[in-house]
């Protein structure tokens, strides 16, 4: 995808491995760049991490729903009516929690 550019800022966009996709921002805010998620302080780097598409063991995914008080763990998502179900939920998170642009943002000149 393409940068996104709007009053002095970039949006950059990198995909890596396959499936399906999850967003991550770079814990530096607005001084973020993809070059940190490889400095130490970074919890995990999702552009190697993720990646390699492996599946997370059980225990894994629910000592993180268990830790991340917010998280909700959805155990089938990966085929039939279970992936239809997952996929509305995102859509509905997204729908939620994405900013609304105001008359005449986000149009280029």
């Amino acid at each position: 995808m393409p940068d996104f550019q709007r009053d002095g800022a970039t949006i950059h966009d990198e995909e890596f491995g396959r499936g399906f996709p999850i967003l991550t921002f770079a814990p530096a805010g607005l001084q973020s760049t993809i070059e940190v998620w490889s400095r130490p302080a970074a919890p995990i780097n999702p552009t190697t991490e993720l990646a390699r598409n492996e599946a997370h063991p059980l225990p894994i995914s629910e000592e993180l729903a268990r830790l991340l008080p917010r998280a909700e763990m959805i155990r089938e998502w990966k085929t039939g009516d279970a992936l239809t179900s997952a996929r509305a939920r995102v859509e509905e998170f997204l729908s939620k929690h994405t900013p609304r642009a105001q008359a005449g943002e986000g149009e280029n000149p």
